[in-house]
């Protein structure tokens, strides 16, 4: 009987508890969901205009990157264009200086011939 009176009175704490909290959550529990509702809406509101912010810089640094990458683009074109002109020069160079070279040889086979006919 007394172990039965002791779960009763344990029972009736835990009950009394119960109605307690929820006496509580009923007073203070929408204003403190309100109040986590609004700091948790700053909260996203902080945050998506970090990633405006990221958005723009990202943006910003691609139009950056493509201008550059455009500009040195054009510019080695330019040298490329430049290099091909330089060897083809160079090649035009070494045929002239083939020619030349038979053309002295000729020269000279010719001015010992003229020299032996003498």
């Amino acid at each position: 009987m007394a172990s039965s009176l002791k779960n009763a009175h344990a029972q009736l704490e835990h009950q009394r508890l119960r109605h307690t909290n929820l006496a509580l959550l009923q007073s203070y529990g929408a204003n403190a969901w309100r109040i986590h509702n609004y700091l948790t809406e700053a909260s996203a509101k902080d945050i998506e205009k970090a990633l405006e912010d990221l958005r723009n810089l990202s943006t910003e640094l691609n139009r950056d990157r493509k201008n550059f990458q455009t500009r040195i683009g054009s510019q080695l074109t330019s040298l490329e264009t430049r290099w091909t002109e330089l060897i083809s020069s160079i090649l035009q160079i070494e045929m002239a200086n083939i020619a030349l070279e038979v053309e002295i040889d000729r020269l000279n086979k010719k001015e010992v011939d003229l020299a032996a006919a003498l």
